[in-house]
C-alpha cells in the first residue's frame, strides 16, 4: 500500500522506525511546549528515529499517470450515466 503512494505521488514515503507516531508527535509537541526545543522540527530531529524509505518506481509511477488520464477522460461521461 504503502509503495503505491510513493508510486502516485512520485515521492519517497518515508516510515518511522517507531510504530507508535502519534505518541511520539505528542511527546514531541509537549517538549516543545515545555521550552525543551526551540521548534518542532528540532524536536522531530531529536526524537523522530528515521526507519525504512521507499522510493518510487518509474515504471509503475507512470502506468498510475496513464490510468489517471483515462480516468480523467472517462469521468464526464461517468458523470451524467451516474446522475440520472
Amino acid at each position: 500500500w504503502l509503495q503505491i503512494h510513493a508510486d502516485t505521488a512520485g515521492l519517497p514515503v518515508a516510515i518511522p522506525a517507531s510504530r507508535d507516531a502519534p505518541s511520539v508527535g505528542a511527546a514531541v509537541l509537549a517538549a516543545k511546549g515545555a521550552g525543551h526545543f526551540a521548534s518542532i522540527d528540532e524536536g522531530i530531529a531529536a526524537m523522530v528515529k528515521p526507519g525504512t524509505r521507499i522510493e518510487p518506481r518509474k515504471r509503475e509511477a507512470a502506468l498510475y499517470e496513464d490510468i489517471y488520464a483515462r480516468y480523467r477522460a472517462l469521468y464526464p461521461a461517468l458523470k451524467a450515466v451516474r446522475q440520472n
